[in-house]
């Protein structure tokens, strides 16, 4: 059970801790059952779920990169995108930018406001006003502000001329909320408030701006697991925003159709088709359609093959919506998707890869490991007999990559073989000892060093290196 809320264990990671579980023995001590996860942030448009690490001392341990342990950040600028600094999704305003620009009506008045763009009868360089009889009151636009905080909180702001004796300005500020069936968007007033400083009228407006653009895109777990216990990764098919996006084959469209789709991140940015987090677009005789978005994440059948299903596109017929199923199957070759066929509103494509086979766990001796799917040899003997320190909070880690430490720590517990040592002060304890054994999961490379010194009585401690590759870094 849980009996507190979630710990700060330091900047974007979080603990939470559950006790009092089943009764369990270890070593001859009566003990409860309990787990911790640990919490990490992940930035990126990619969802993991949480995956476990050891049991120890009937205390489960778990490991979550997720962007739910990101702390809150809020970012700026005086252009018309953004982008989200935990998800890595951009907003592009520039979207929705329009000739005719965004009318509403409120409280007797018209106010006319665009986008990113010049607003039709406010003046030139002005993004929004007060109409009265065709004449702009209030013009605004001199400055420009767009605010995202990554909360969900996406507003632009246009501020007017400089009012010199009062030093005021008249402000239209607006919200952008998410609303999936609204392309490109629809503008109401929310409020208006009006002050009188020395005889000047200060005019502030907020505004709520409906559009699917501001849908944050619903966060996907890539790595997916079948009932047999095999895993899958899918995250190397993910195109990036400034990349393209994948473009299936079609041998039956001719020249009158194409199709866009993504896996695990959405679309990248296509002027022809709506806005939003798209998961799939068509462009059918010259116009651009939503074919479904990201909201789930990827299912594996009994067959081995895994299906990604994007739903609630643009509307199919009365009363039915664009929909798209993408049925990857494991082949020797990378590939490429093909569009298969349209069953009513769902489009269906099939995409023969080996990015679609299970994930191969090996081991390698002596600080060697090789790459199952391609043969590549990674050998890390170049890192053995160095000291490589880390400092976090209070402590300090002092680690050695498949070799023992040689630094004058943990050095008085006469222990020979001893590769990683935590530091406290003038207390050193060992946080594993030597193994040379590395192991291949997927793309990760991982060293475990274990049977460190006693922590909290119960557990031992104990070290896990993740080794990523950065081509300048070296070592």
């Amino acid at each position: 059970m849980s009996k507190r809320g979630p710990i700060i264990e330091g900047r974007d990671q979080l603990l939470l801790e559950f006790t009092d579980g089943s009764v369990c023995m270890s070593e001859g001590q009566k003990l409860s059952y309990s787990t911790q996860i640990h919490l990490v942030c992940s930035r990126g448009a990619s969802a993991m779920g949480p995956r476990f690490q050891f049991n120890q001392n009937c205390t489960a341990i778990f490991l979550w990169d997720t962007k739910a342990a990101c702390a809150i950040q809020t970012v700026k600028n005086d252009s018309c995108a953004v982008v989200d600094p935990v998800s890595g999704f951009k907003y592009n305003l520039q979207l929705l930018a329009s000739k005719e620009g965004y009318k509403t009506t409120a409280n007797g008045k018209d106010f006319m406001l665009n986008i990113c763009e010049d607003a039709p009868g406010c003046g030139p360089g002005m993004g929004g006003c007060e109409l009265e009889n065709s004449h702009p009151v209030s013009p605004v636009g001199v400055e420009k502000t767009l605010k995202y905080s990554t909360d969900g909180v996406l507003q632009l702001t246009y501020k007017g001329v400089l009012d010199g004796p009062t030093a005021t300005r008249d402000t239209f500020t607006i919200n952008f909320v998410c609303d999936p069936n609204s392309h490109p968007g629809s503008l109401k007033l929310v409020r208006e408030d009006l002050s009188t400083l020395s005889s000047h009228v200060v005019h502030d407006v907020l505004f709520e701006f409906s559009t699917a653009l501001a849908c944050i895109p619903a966060p996907v777990d890539c790595r997916i697991a079948d009932s047999h216990g095999n895993e899958y990764d899918l995250s190397h098919l993910a195109r990036d925003e400034d990349d393209s996006p994948w473009i299936p084959i079609d041998t039956d469209g001719g020249t009158s159709r194409k199709f866009y789709i993504n896996v695990c991140k959405p679309l990248p940015t296509l002027k022809i088709c709506p806005v939003g987090p798209l998961g799939a677009c068509g462009v059918i005789s010259g116009k651009g359609f939503n074919l479904g978005y990201m909201q789930s994440s990827p299912q594996v059948a009994d067959d081995g093959s895994i299906s990604i299903v994007y739903r609630n596109g643009d509307k199919c017929g009365d009363s039915s919506t664009y929909s798209t199923r993408i049925v990857l199957q494991c082949d020797d070759n990378p590939g490429s998707p093909m569009f298969d066929r349209q069953d009513g509103c769902e489009y269906v494509f099939i995409w023969r890869t080996s990015e679609a086979c299970p994930i191969r766990k090996v081991k390698g001796e002596n600080c060697r490991v090789r790459d199952p799917k391609s043969g590549y040899e990674f050998d890390f003997t170049s890192l053995k007999n160095r000291d490589f320190a880390i400092t976090s909070n209070k402590y300090s880690y002092h680690l050695s990559v498949c070799s023992e430490l040689k630094k004058n720590v943990c050095n008085d517990k006469n222990e020979e073989s001893v590769s990683s040592c935590q530091v406290d002060g003038n207390t050193h304890k060992i946080a594993g000892l030597l193994n040379q054994m590395l192991t291949f999961v997927g793309d990760q490379i991982i060293l475990n060093y274990t049977n460190g010194e006693t922590c909290h009585k119960i557990y031992q401690r104990s070290t896990v290196i993740s080794f990523s590759c950065h081509p300048d870094k070296h070592p």
